[in-house]
C-alpha cells in the first residue's frame, strides 16, 4: 500500500511540475528574404509559343521539328501584356546563322519597345547572342499591350519566300532589380 501511495505521489508531482506558466519557446529559424523576379518571355520551341500575356504578331516563320528557334524576317513583331509598374528589361536570344553571314555579311539589329529604340547590335560572327536592354518606363507607358519589334539588315532574300535574317530563340521581358 505504501508503494502505491508513493507512485500516486510521484505521478501527482510529475503532473504538477509540468504545469508551469513561464513556458517559453525559442523563435523559429529565420529565412533570408527571397525575391521572385517575374518574366514574360516567349520561347520559340514547339508549334504554338503564344501565351496569354504574349504573342507573335508577324515576321516569324514556323518552327523546325525539335528546334528551340525560328527563322525571323526583316521586321518581326510581338505583343506583351506586362505590369507597367515594375522595372523591366527587354530580353532577346538570337543566333546569327553561318549561312546568313556567309551570304550577306555582318547584320545590324535594332530592338524597339512601342516604337522607341531600346538597343541595337551588330552581328558580325556566327553564334548565339543574349541581349538585355533596359525598358524605359516612358516607352512601356506609350501603349498597352506593349509591342516589341526588331529590324534586321541585310538578310537572305529568297523570292517568292520571305527573307531569312536570324534564328530567334526567345523574346520578352524580365523584371529588372527593384
Amino acid at each position: 500500500m505504501r508503494g502505491r501511495r508513493l507512485r500516486l505521489l510521484a505521478a501527482a508531482l510529475i503532473c504538477v511540475s509540468g504545469c508551469r506558466n513561464d513556458i517559453s519557446y525559442p523563435p523559429p529559424p529565420q529565412r533570408a528574404k527571397i525575391t521572385h523576379h517575374m518574366s514574360a518571355v516567349i520561347g520559340m520551341a514547339g508549334t504554338r509559343p503564344d501565351q496569354l500575356w504574349g504573342s507573335i504578331v508577324s515576321g516569324v516563320l514556323p518552327a523546325a521539328p525539335d528546334a528551340d528557334w525560328r527563322w525571323v524576317g526583316t521586321h518581326p513583331e510581338f505583343r506583351f501584356k506586362i505590369d507597367r509598374s515594375l522595372h523591366w528589361k527587354l530580353a532577346v536570344g538570337i543566333t546569327a546563322a553561318r549561312v546568313a553571314l556567309a551570304q550577306v555579311g555582318p547584320q545590324h539589329a535594332t530592338f524597339r519597345i512601342n516604337g522607341q529604340v531600346a538597343g541595337s547590335a551588330t552581328l558580325d560572327r556566327e553564334g548565339r547572342f543574349d541581349f538585355e536592354f533596359p525598358a524605359d518606363p516612358a516607352s512601356l507607358a506609350r501603349a498597352y499591350p506593349q509591342t516589341v519589334s526588331m529590324d534586321f539588315d541585310p538578310c537572305i532574300t529568297q523570292a517568292p519566300n520571305p527573307p531569312l535574317c536570324v534564328l530567334l530563340h526567345s523574346v520578352g521581358f524580365v523584371q529588372d532589380e527593384p
